[in-house]
Parts: structure tokens; C-alpha cells; sequence
């Protein structure tokens, strides 16, 4: 799949059969999150691949936004240390450009994914810290949940030239 194609043709998948992933596959889906652009370069991420069933269908109950993780082959839980932070507050960005090259990867590779958001949600936060003993001072950003895609996703059009403006807003 060519780099445009995959970026027009990606779309979240939150239903999945029951075939597992590889490992390889797993490892090479965080290493795409790894090589994503960071503030200064500080690559601040951390990420906790989740494959335990009982611990992904405790993600799924504990968070309202991911049922769809208890019939999933993993996850992906993007965090961050701020300990290693020396470009200020940019955790966020850092962690959504990680999630969306691991998209991107689950996608070239036939594997379904959808990102679910946990940060700024406390109580979801505090749910992938207790099932996956995160240490309280990692900020947990969002999950990716994946697994290979029980039907084809449906083509959508995004493309809206009405929002572009050039040069200033307005034209």
C-alpha cells in the first residue's frame, strides 16, 4: 500500500475476529509509534502492549469509550514521562503524533485499530494505571485497540475544500 492510499484509506475498526497478531507484528506497530515526530526530539513516550485477555476486558469495562477492547487480539496504552521533558509541555502532541504512526502501521498491515482517548478523563486514566500497574507520576494520553477487522471498513470522503484557507482566513 502506497503512503497515500493508506493515509486516505485508514478508518477505525472496533470489531475484530478472534486471530491473534504476532508479536512481530505487535513490536513493529509500536516501533512506527517510536519513529513519530517529537518536541526536540525528546521522545518522551513510553507504551504498554496489552495482550492478557481478563486485563483487556478490565479496559473495556473500566472505560466507556472501549467496550470494544474485550474482543480484541491487544492494545496499546501511549503514556508519557514527563521526567525526561525538556521542550515543556508537549506531551500531548508527542503521544498523538506516536498513536497516529501506530495507526498507520496497524492499517499497512491488515490489522484494525481505533484510538480511544483516556486523557484528560481522570477515571480513565486511573483505569490503565490499575490494570496495567503504570506508575502514578506517567501521564496515560490514549489507547489504541486493534485487531484484525471482522468486515471492510466503508470508504468515506473527508476532503473538504470550503475549510482550507490561503494566505489568510477567508480565501
Amino acid at each position: 500500500m502506497e503512503l497515500m492510499e493508506g493515509l486516505l484509506t485508514r478508518r477505525s475498526i472496533r470489531q475484530y475476529t478472534h486471530q491473534q497478531v504476532d508479536q512481530s507484528d505487535i513490536t513493529d506497530i509500536v516501533k512506527a509509534g517510536m519513529y513519530a515526530p517529537s518536541a526536540r526530539n525528546q521522545q518522551i513516550w513510553e507504551f504498554v502492549i496489552v495482550t492478557d485477555k481478563n486485563k483487556l476486558a478490565q479496559l473495556s469495562d473500566g472505560s466507556p469509550t472501549a467496550p470494544m477492547a474485550k474482543n480484541a487480539a491487544f492494545a496499546v496504552i501511549v503514556c508519557a514521562d514527563q521526567d525526561r521533558a525538556t521542550a515543556g509541555e508537549y506531551w500531548e502532541q508527542d503521544c498523538a503524533a506516536a498513536m497516529e504512526n501506530m495507526l498507520l502501521a496497524c492499517h499497512a498491515k491488515g490489522i484494525g485499530a481505533v484510538w480511544v482517548g483516556m486523557h484528560p478523563h481522570e477515571d480513565r486514566e486511573n483505569v490503565a494505571k490499575k490494570v496495567c500497574a503504570i506508575p502514578e507520576k506517567i501521564k496515560v494520553h490514549s489507547l489504541m485497540i486493534a485487531g484484525y477487522p471482522e468486515k471492510n471498513a466503508q470508504e468515506a470522503q473527508r476532503f473538504h475544500p470550503e475549510f482550507i484557507h490561503q494566505n489568510e482566513w477567508g480565501n
